[in-house]
């Protein structure tokens, strides 16, 4: 049977060429072709195929992004290009399901800020996946030499919330950031909470925001995992 994820870009293997071609395989033909034996890189996400991931599975993921209300924050031209990217590469791991879609997962890899920027770029970032739920303003950080802490605190539907950072380990203070905006967002009952979306060999993909229903439907195919905030 033809399988629609392997109709994919091609680069040649000339040196400084641009040019582009495309393949269209069956199921036998991708597994003879992806083969260890054909590809030079052991190494290759290829090899860590995620089982269950065929077509007709992936069509009922996407399905269910919009008739649950995950992709509502998205104009259908903008749906429209998450499925283009999804055809345009061969899935291997459930996450890259939703990541082809604007902002219905936040990486925190995807970092751009430094210093004390990075604070609020992840308060807005989670907020910018929540589908207007999370409103955070009025962003403060201020920095206690004495502790060697930085104090960062934000408003949320008038409440005001804070909480002290070690300026130590970059990538530490990061991780705890996020969870301290998730927890905030958590507990103001926004009809969603925010979960740790992994891979199901336990590499992180980011951040979503799903309400119970989403979470239910997503959990029920048996591909994603969803880790609740409360249980990191």
């Amino acid at each position: 049977s033809f399988d629609s994820r392997v109709f994919t870009d091609v680069q040649t293997l000339e040196p400084k060429s641009n040019q582009l071609g495309f393949i269209a395989l069956t199921e036998a033909q991708k597994e003879s072709f992806f083969d260890r034996n054909h590809i030079a890189s052991s190494e290759s996400s290829l090899y860590n195929e995620q089982p269950g991931l065929r077509s007709e599975v992936i069509d009922k993921i996407v399905d269910s992004l919009e008739t649950t209300g995950i992709l509502t924050h998205l104009s259908d031209e903008q749906i429209a290009l998450g499925k283009a990217r999804l055809a345009q590469n061969y899935v291997t791991q459930s996450g890259q399901i939703l990541t082809v879609f604007d902002d219905v997962v936040y990486n925190l890899y995807n970092l751009s800020s430094e210093g004390g920027e990075f604070y609020q770029e992840i308060t807005l970032a989670l907020a910018g996946i929540s589908r207007g739920a999370f409103q955070p303003s009025n962003f403060e950080l201020v920095y206690n030499e004495v502790s060697q802490t930085q104090h960062y605190s934000f408003e949320m539907n008038g409440n005001r919330y804070s909480q002290s950072f070690q300026t130590g380990g970059e990538w530490e203070s990061i991780s705890d950031i996020a969870s301290f905006v998730v927890t905030v967002a958590d507990s103001e009952n926004l009809g969603g909470k925010f979960y740790r979306l992994n891979e199901l060999s336990g590499v992180p993909y980011g951040y979503i925001f799903l309400s119970d229903t989403q979470y239910e439907t997503l959990n029920g195919f048996g591909m994603f995992s969803l880790q609740p905030i409360d249980e990191q």
